[in-house]
């Protein structure tokens, strides 16, 4: 974990001029950037130290193969793993234009996910679009790592799905949404953890349920 420098701002205060560069909304708020002060993966939201470090393992690693994928990628066009992560990682970079045709790509190599490597990619996307306010646009992205996807990349997806819907003000379908997750089998705790959350603040917004 030495490749990261870590910096705290408080978004109210001496972080405030930051908050709408970076698309900032809410905290806790953990943003990856390069030395150019570009994004390059994000994370919103509460985590307990496990679910920390794992995120910080899969940014490293990511980031740290994306030369070699790229070289393999030249090399065999057909390279399902080296396709996911180039895209990936350009997700994670937050713009959807350029790595909508990287996605699209690894999804002819993999349609459903056969290799597992996809959940993650269709949730970067997902992330990619709703980081930047765009829930409706999210919500297919999040629905296909929910279909396909691995049991941690499904209840991710699923509680995105629920933070989509509250931000649309639907408290109805937002609530259901972290209820799957609840119901699960199989899954990280701390996404049970986040879901239970998630209804609470949901069920005590005072927005007018929109469905």
């Amino acid at each position: 974990m030495h490749r990261f420098v870590p910096v705290r701002l408080n978004g109210d205060r001496e972080g405030k001029a930051l908050m709408p560069r970076y698309g900032v909304t809410g905290y806790p708020t953990l943003i990856f950037v390069d030395a150019k002060g570009k994004i390059v993966a994000r994370n919103g939201g509460k985590m307990p130290p496990k679910g920390f470090i794992e995120t910080l393992r899969i940014v490293a690693d990511t980031l740290r193969e994306e030369p070699s994928m790229r070289l393999r990628a030249r090399k065999n066009s057909k390279d399902v793993e080296a396709a996911a992560r180039l895209a990936l990682a350009a997700a994670w970079r937050e713009d959807a234009a350029r790595a909508l045709p990287l996605v699209r790509h690894a999804e002819r190599l993999d349609p459903e996910n056969g290799t597992g490597l996809m959940g993650e990619v269709w949730n970067g996307m997902g992330d990619a679009y709703m980081y930047r306010g765009k829930n409706a646009e999210a919500i297919p992205w999040f629905e296909r790592a929910g279909r396909f996807g691995r049991e941690g990349e499904r209840s991710y997806a699923l509680n995105s799905i629920g933070w989509c819907h509250h931000l649309q003000e639907k408290r109805t379908s937002a609530v259901r949404a972290f209820e799957s997750v609840l119901a699960m089998a199989g899954v990280p705790d701390w996404h049970k953890d986040i879901a239970r959350l998630s209804i609470a603040i949901a069920q005590e917004s005072k927005y007018v349920d929109k469905g």
